[in-house]
């Protein structure tokens, strides 16, 4: 559902002249997981098990992560234009105020990789045993980690909103990867996507009054979380 009040999500345009690095700075270390996964009609949520420590560090404060969600189109726009999907991953911040969100944007893709080899059988689970809204299925993969969808060194944006889907509230961080970070899905599992999922209709909110940040160091993985 669309939020009119709301301040996100927003285009992320490379052209950012407000750089930031220590204030920014994004620190994970992802564990294994099973997945509880539901179809909610408009996304997929998956919530993983609970985290025994923090799995990152942003602006030095930690988090533990409450759910994956799977949209199609993306909810963020990137120079003016939405990508076949975007996975959203929320923290909860374990130490201090604001929570996290972690925005990588997806794309249909031919190809095998590391990340098509874990979210295509997640969405092809889905398919299979919950393919109406309300639906619900556990997806055991023994190598399933957030480690692998997230780009190392590779420069993201940084802005504070609230939150892009009800309750549209909040004030949050935002961190957003460009289209370079991009995760493909398999062209099989993006048509079951297809036909489990309804096009959110999230629109992209003027951001003439946010600032967004630029990390051109991107992310660290592990360092003592």
């Amino acid at each position: 559902m669309s939020c009119p009040n709301a301040t996100a999500p927003v285009n992320i345009d490379k052209n950012t002249n407000n750089v930031c690095d220590l204030k920014c700075k994004y620190n994970y270390n992802y564990p294994f997981t099973n997945l509880l996964v539901r179809n909610k009609g408009e996304y997929l949520s998956l919530k993983p098990d609970p985290e025994q420590v923090p799995s990152v560090t942003f602006n030095a404060n930690n988090y533990n992560v409450s759910e994956i969600r799977i949209y199609k189109p993306s909810l963020h726009s990137f120079n003016g234009k939405k990508t076949d999907g975007e996975l959203i991953i929320n923290h909860t911040n374990v130490t201090g105020v604001g929570d996290l969100l972690v925005c990588i944007p997806l794309e249909k893709a031919n190809i095998i990789n590391t990340s098509t080899g874990l979210l295509d059988p997640i969405i092809s689970g889905v398919a299979q045993r919950a393919p109406s809204m309300g639906g619900s299925t556990n997806i055991n993969l023994p190598t399933f980690s957030l480690n692998k969808f997230i780009s190392q060194k590779i420069p993201f944006y940084s802005y504070r909103g609230t939150l892009p889907y009800t309750p549209c509230n909040g004030v949050y961080n935002y961190v957003v990867f460009g289209t370079n970070a991009s995760v493909a899905v398999g062209g099989n599992a993006w048509s079951s996507l297809d036909k489990i999922l309804i096009t959110n209709n999230i629109e992209v909110k003027n951001n003439d009054n946010i600032e967004i940040f630029y990390n051109k160091n991107g992310a660290t993985k592990g360092g003592g979380i």
